[in-house]
């Protein structure tokens, strides 16, 4: 009888050692796999601007895109009636034609801000009419940049998109405007911005 539980208590050790070390396992697995997103999302949202991050290697500022420089991903038009947060003050502004964040969370925040509003004010929620109102004719191949968003995004531009697909359009939005891939996590903090 003694020597059941003396089995017993000798499975229950093992059985313990094997789970402690699957477990630590996937920790440093995890671990390695989390480390590169986790150290840019230091250098991003810690103490560093973005803008430098991003600088970082380039003799000459004026090689990022606009949208970069200006850390307003989807260059967003300057509008003196709109206040953002995080916007620059016009005292030290640099281009007149474009909206200036202190840095790119902003800009993803009012990206965001502005397909909001299409969606609630003028009830424009699908590719096709966001991209017709926010890329103009008169400025761009309106019809080009609605078919390379479709295709990337895999969203039909006539599907009624919400949710995520805000999330995933912006992303897409801001290869097209600032060359620029930016991680999925920086956005969905952006927006949350109070």
């Amino acid at each position: 009888m003694i020597i059941l539980s003396e089995d017993k208590y000798e499975k229950g050790i093992y059985f313990s050692l094997n789970h402690f070390l699957m477990i630590f396992f996937v920790f440093i697995l995890c671990a390695f796999f989390l480390k590169d997103y986790y150290l840019f999302k230091w250098d991003v949202l810690g103490s560093r601007d973005f803008t430098e991050i991003i600088n970082k290697g380039m003799e000459n500022k004026k090689a990022l895109s606009r949208g970069l420089r200006n850390n307003n991903p989807l260059n967003i038009r300057n509008s003196f009636s709109n206040k953002w947060l995080g916007e620059v003050k016009i005292s030290q502004k640099k281009d007149s034609d474009f909206e200036e964040f202190i840095n790119i969370r902003y800009g993803f925040r009012a990206a965001y801000k502005v397909l909001m509003t299409y969606r609630t004010e003028y009830n424009i929620k699908t590719i096709d009419g966001i991209i017709r109102k926010f890329s103009p004719t008169n400025e761009n191949n309106t019809e080009e940049i609605i078919t390379k968003l479709s295709n990337m995004t895999g969203i039909e531009k006539h599907k009624v998109i919400s949710g995520y697909d805000y999330i995933n359009l912006i992303h897409k939005m801001t290869i097209i405007e600032s060359g620029y891939k930016s991680p999925i996590s920086l956005i969905e903090e952006s927006i949350l911005i109070k």
